[in-house]
């Protein structure tokens, strides 16, 4: 008989907006081998990795981007889904370049370009053979190919929960990043999304939708700051150092 033992670490990560309460198992089989489970509104999702190097299965998971990470959480064919609206769009973009570079007659666009107002831009519509001669007469033989795929609502939901995983990985092992916040603010969090949840509740009249650019300021620590006069002030990794007690935390913005 053989048998190993593990230690599973049970993470319950709470108050996320717009999310219900998380469920994480964290499973360090080894240095380097490892299982997160996600446990959320009685769905799982989970993924083992055996070759993470020298990391264990936290530090893996905060060094590694979503998209990575998503696709082993499930599978690739559930990220991406098809843009109807897409697919009008592409094919009003493919008549204008037939006319204007492959001499296509202006009749003959025109009255492929009114056909478009019969298509219905949903999946029951593209998937009903009947249809398809339509599409088939305005995109051709393989019109398939002209539907785009963009993120899935699974793929986006899977981001905030992970997302919140690394802001309570990051909380636990104590590590803070500045991260400058849209063009005129730096703060000290724990991941991109705490620094825009701790911006917007920092700042009244923002809208944290509007907050999309968030860049890791990590590598920039010798980033000056001076004054009006040009009178240096003080590099970032003072300025961090000075204020990294207070845990996440406001640390410079400018006009």
């Amino acid at each position: 008989m053989k048998w190993e033992e593990s230690t599973v670490t049970k993470l319950l990560i709470n108050d996320i907006d717009g999310l219900d309460p998380i469920t994480a198992y964290i499973e360090n089989y080894a240095l380097g081998q490892g299982k997160l489970t996600l446990v959320i509104w009685g769905e799982s999702y989970s993924s083992h990795w055996n070759a993470m190097g020298s990391n264990t299965l936290e530090q893996f998971v905060l060094k590694t981007d979503n998209h990575y990470l998503s696709k082993n959480l499930a599978s690739l064919k559930q990220l991406s889904e098809a843009d109807y609206d897409g697919f009008i769009s592409n094919i009003k973009k493919q008549l204008i370049e037939q006319r204007r570079h492959w001499g296509g007659t202006k009749k003959g666009i025109r009255e492929l370009w009114n056909k478009l107002t019969e298509i219905e831009p949903s999946e029951e519509y593209f998937h009903n053979s009947f249809n398809h001669e339509l599409l088939h007469e305005i995109a051709g033989d393989e019109w398939w190919h002209s539907i785009p795929e963009v993120d899935s609502t699974l793929y986006k939901y899977l981001c905030k929960i992970l997302d919140a995983l690394k802001a309570c990985l990051s909380e636990r092992a104590g590590i803070l990043k500045p991260y400058q916040v849209g063009e005129n603010d730096i703060v000290l969090a724990y991941n991109e999304q705490s620094a825009k949840q701790f911006l917007f509740n920092f700042c009244a009249g923002l809208d944290i939708e509007d907050l999309n650019e968030v860049e890791d300021l990590s590598n920039r620590l010798d980033m000056a700051f001076f004054n009006e006069d040009g009178t240096f002030l003080c590099t970032l990794k003072t300025l961090i150092e000075k204020n990294k007690e207070q845990g996440e935390c406001y640390l410079t913005g400018w006009e």
